[in-house]
């Protein structure tokens, strides 16, 4: 009899913490343990979490052109992979076309100006580097597409990485090698010939 009235006062005691937490975020409050920002024209928190923020932009990634290329008949076979250790996030295949694709992304309006990527995956013919830039407007998440051109890898392996890493595993991509500012259309014509 005991042990139900505690199961029941910590039930209570949670039930009143997630309305408490919920009426906070509501209201533009962050509650202990938790980070968020506001978005102004939404009132909505917008989580700050960066793995929980990388996989909705890559989701999005995927979604956008796995809708593109079913207007083209063409159909996107995906794997994902859960480690860093390989330097790359998907393994994406169209028909007998298969690419080693490492995502990196910032805010549109954000000061990054290099990422550092594994240095197999440049050296692998099959490899690709994606950077998006993303932004909130409106309660809308946006994505714009910038690559890493093929005739770019060999001199981006030579630059330093960014941070304190293996110079011999890791390399810095530099924004002002990308190719910029492309639609999801030119995004699969590069990276899947479609």
């Amino acid at each position: 009899m005991k042990n139900n009235k505690n199961q029941s006062s910590l039930k209570r005691e949670n039930k009143s913490r997630n309305v408490a937490s919920a009426e906070a975020s509501a209201q533009g409050e962050s509650t202990p343990g938790t980070k968020c920002t506001i978005d102004e024209s939404a009132k909505k928190p917008i989580s700050i979490d960066s793995k929980y923020q990388e996989q909705i932009i890559e989701y999005k990634f995927v979604a956008e052109l796995m809708e593109y290329l079913l207007f083209k008949n063409k159909k996107l076979e995906i794997l994902r992979v859960h480690t860093d250790s390989f330097g790359y996030d998907l393994i994406l295949k169209v028909d007998d076309t298969i690419r080693y694709v490492q995502l990196k992304s910032r805010l549109k309006a954000g000061k990054a100006q290099y990422w550092d990527v594994h240095k197999p995956l440049l050296k692998n013919e099959l490899g690709r580097v994606v950077i998006i830039y993303f932004d909130i407007e409106n309660n809308k998440l946006s994505l714009v597409y910038n690559y890493l051109e093929l005739g770019k890898y060999k001199s981006t392996m030579r630059n330093e990485p960014k941070y304190k890493k293996d110079p011999s595993k890791y390399c810095r991509v530099c924004a002002k090698d990308l190719s910029k500012n492309r639609s999801i259309a030119d995004v699969s014509k590069w990276l899947l010939n479609v």
